[in-house]
């Protein structure tokens, strides 16, 4: 976010990784569920959405919670597809979070 959004309005969905990078620890707490953490970084104005569990159960679950079928069964195959850095021009999946958001 540094890198790209210098100066800019930038909202990310992360995991709740062990691991995470010193620009997201630097972010402050807006607001905080179950599963899902508003953050923003006290000098810029990008958020960050933390989910947990990791992104695919997250979206299995809301998926469910929607009453709609899961994306995809096969557990490994939605890892790859969610981890491809090329997430947001897949139609597919954009159909499906645009289904779940509608819920």
């Amino acid at each position: 976010m540094i890198k790209h959004f210098k100066g800019k309005f930038a909202i990310a969905v992360i995991d709740a990784d062990k691991n995470q990078p010193t620009y997201f620890k630097e972010c402050k707490v807006l607001k905080s569920t179950n599963n899902v953490t508003l953050l923003k970084h006290p000098k810029a104005n990008h958020y960050l959405i933390r989910i947990s569990p990791a992104f695919e159960g997250f979206m299995d679950a809301a998926t469910l919670e929607c009453g709609l079928p899961v994306f995809e069964q096969n557990k490994r195959r939605f890892r790859k597809i969610t981890k491809d850095g090329g997430l947001h021009k897949n139609q597919r999946f954009v159909n499906h979070l645009n289904r779940v958001i509608s819920k």
